[in-house]
């Protein structure tokens, strides 16, 4: 058994590494044929973000209409976990119910509740999510901090979407949009905010190393009896001028990332911003922009080295 549990831990490291190293390719190179915004559109549609975990009710406008939210990030940094708590307040002062999908294995929900009600950290240090020898930037610091502020918000219900053990990476991203699609058949009067990777949250088809390959975002709209249409999501990109991350590709550690100097950050001198495009985009129809990242580590690494 054991034997066994090393081999599953090395194949799962494996597709981490690959799906990392493949978002890292995908994040600079279209899924489709539409062009980045003219500096022009991003200056005059562009709502400007002062906080990211207090988003402006202006923004609000942009998103209420939707039934799913995904943003795609890059995975071991503090600006995706904050957003998404943005969201989640700005969603919540509206008395919008939403549902919280994380690409947390489906296996560690119960321990996530258990998190949700005691508030006891270290719950989330115990799982094998936060604790596994390999710690890529999904279970970071500014991930359990995401956990630790939504005890704090009402009408907000967490679920781990990731199939826990899935190898393949098409019948992984197949299988979180069937994870999604059941928990938003339950609440049917929710918005479902999601968060993952910038591979798995586009909704267009193929990606920039297989034509073929089909996200999760698209799954979510294109499968065979698919609840969504493409018009019911909001997918946003996570776009960055510079900074840092937590990386695995395939070492793990803190990895400068960027320049990106790009339309995104040439149209407008603010530190964030939301911007809904006017078509898609690498796969996505919005971005949340933020000028610069910082990196995240894991939650289980000495409190000095965070």
């Amino acid at each position: 058994m054991a034997h066994a549990g090393r081999i599953k831990g090395r194949l799962w490291r494996l597709l981490i590494r690959q799906t990392i190293a493949l978002g890292l390719l995908s994040a600079s190179l279209p899924a489709d044929a539409n062009e980045n915004p003219s500096p022009e559109f991003i200056a005059r549609t562009a709502v400007r973000i002062e906080s990211i975990s207090e988003l402006p009710d202006k923004l609000y406008h942009k998103i209420k209409n939707y039934k799913v939210i995904a943003v795609g990030e890059m995975h071991g940094t503090r600006e995706a976990p904050a957003f998404i708590l943005g969201l989640l307040r700005l969603l919540s002062k509206k008395d919008r119910p939403v549902l919280l999908l994380l690409e947390i294995g489906t296996s560690e929900q119960a321990a996530i509740n258990s998190f949700l009600k005691s508030g006891r950290v270290e719950i989330l240090m115990k799982t094998e999510f936060f604790s596994r020898d390999y710690q890529d930037g999904r279970s970071s610091r500014a991930m359990a901090d995401l956990l630790a502020a939504v005890r704090t918000l009402r009408g907000v219900e967490v679920i781990c979407m990731d199939p826990s053990g899935e190898s393949v990476m098409q019948a992984r991203d197949t299988r979180m949009a069937a994870n999604i699609s059941a928990a938003f058949s339950k609440h049917r009067n929710t918005i479902a905010v999601v968060l993952a990777g910038n591979t798995h949250s586009s909704i267009a088809r193929g990606v920039a190393w297989d034509k073929t390959f089909r996200p999760m975002g698209y799954e979510l709209h294109a499968s065979t009896g698919a609840i969504f249409s493409r018009q019911d999501i909001l997918a946003i990109q996570n776009r960055f001028v510079r900074g840092k991350a937590w990386v695995c590709s395939p070492d793990c550690k803190v990895t400068d990332l960027g320049p990106n100097e790009d339309n995104y950050a040439k149209a407008v001198p603010w530190a964030f911003y939301f911007l809904k495009e006017s078509g898609l985009v690498n796969g996505y129809n919005a971005a949340f922009f933020s000028r610069t990242i910082n990196a995240s580590l894991p939650l289980n690494r000495p409190a000095a080295e965070r």
